[in-house]
């Protein structure tokens, strides 16, 4: 053997080993990017899927179930070895017998993610599911800028006695339509004294700038339907059927339970399901604004442009990723959720790489 073979036959084991330091240097600081939206993807993932799950259940009379996602923890382990060893025969000599030469190399790849899932049950569902919604959660989402006639259609069902259903239904959508128009104008707005979690000081506002005949038309149109006292611009919003005085906005919210059922009614389901008793004909009347909001397909083989879809019993049932007003309410129903538990939340996801 010359000595140029041996050299390059040393070399493999430094390549070896350099092969491995490059594969450390994806474990550490470049790991954190990649795992940072891989996790996050994939846990917003399944949380669409989830809500959307629960939806089509209730449509069913199924009981809705939650499972959190309350820590993640990732440790990556990368080990290698490297040996070499041999007898040779100096200056191109005759190699003595039982010369040789050898080298070995190993490496370990350890991936060990850590999930840990959390129920939702107790107390928990209680104050999650069960819970109405605060009026102040709704009035921030206001003042956030999603459209107040969305969130008071899918969250309020009635305020100071206007009710979305039943013979007051025309009334609270000509209601919602004010308050749309006056918060586009910028004459609608909130305000909390005190602190953002005393519900009770949560005030709504006229604007007192001076307005357009129109402007002025249509504030006095929403006092007359929520029977509010004329010359006021500041009222106080609190929990209820009814308003206890004459300053007083009584806005009476749904649950997220409640929500999740009203919104099941509009599910599509299979002629079958509803011919063998697995489910009803829809309850909720087909000129109802609701069932125009989100709009929730069903199809025996799964979808291929679906913002989320869920197989359910024996089909599939998918939001259209085209659909924007459907995807819009998604959204803010996935949004009051995180906003209906009024106890403190804890556990939230968390990942953790080991560098």
């Amino acid at each position: 053997m010359t000595l140029t073979d041996r050299r390059s036959l040393l070399k493999a084991p430094l390549c070896m080993t350099a092969l491995s330091l490059a594969g450390c240097a994806a474990i550490g600081p470049p790991s954190v990017s990649r795992d940072r939206f891989d996790y996050n993807g994939e846990i917003a993932r399944s949380w669409k899927e989830q809500t959307l799950l629960n939806i089509v259940r209730a449509r069913y009379a199924d009981m809705p179930l939650f499972l959190e996602v309350s820590q993640v923890v990732s440790g990556y382990t990368l080990e290698s070895t490297v040996s070499a060893g041999g007898v040779f025969a100096k200056n191109n000599a005759v190699a003595p017998p039982g010369s040789n030469l050898n080298f070995g190399a190993q490496g370990k790849w350890t991936d060990r993610p850590t999930i840990t899932y959390t129920p939702l049950t107790g107390q928990q569902f209680n104050r999650s599911m069960l819970t109405p919604i605060p009026p102040a959660a709704v009035l921030f989402a206001m003042q956030a800028g999603w459209p107040i006639d969305l969130v008071f259609r899918v969250v309020v069902h009635s305020i100071n006695g206007l009710n979305s259903t039943g013979r007051g239904a025309a009334g609270y959508e000509r209601m919602v339509q004010l308050m749309r128009m006056l918060q586009d104008s910028e004459l609608l707005g909130m305000r909390v004294r005190g602190g953002v979690k005393q519900d009770n000081e949560v005030v709504l506002f006229f604007n007192t700038r001076v307005l357009a005949p129109e402007e002025t038309a249509r504030v006095e149109e929403l006092r007359g339907l929520l029977r509010l006292v004329p010359g006021r611009s500041e009222y106080h919003v609190r929990f209820g059927a009814a308003a206890a005085g004459e300053g007083e906005i009584a806005m009476l919210t749904r649950s997220m339970l409640q929500i999740l059922i009203d919104l099941g009614e509009y599910v599509d389901v299979p002629e079958a399901a509803v011919r063998d008793g697995r489910t009803t004909e829809s309850q909720a009347p087909s000129s109802a604004v609701l069932g125009r909001l989100l709009k929730v397909k069903v199809a025996q083989e799964r979808p291929a442009d679906a913002l989320v879809s869920v197989q359910y019993r024996d089909g599939w049932y998918w939001i259209d990723d085209r659909d924007i007003a459907s995807k819009r309410t998604f959204a803010m129903v996935m949004i009051f959720s995180t906003l209906a538990d009024s106890g403190a939340r804890e556990g939230m996801p968390l990942v953790t790489i080991p560098g």
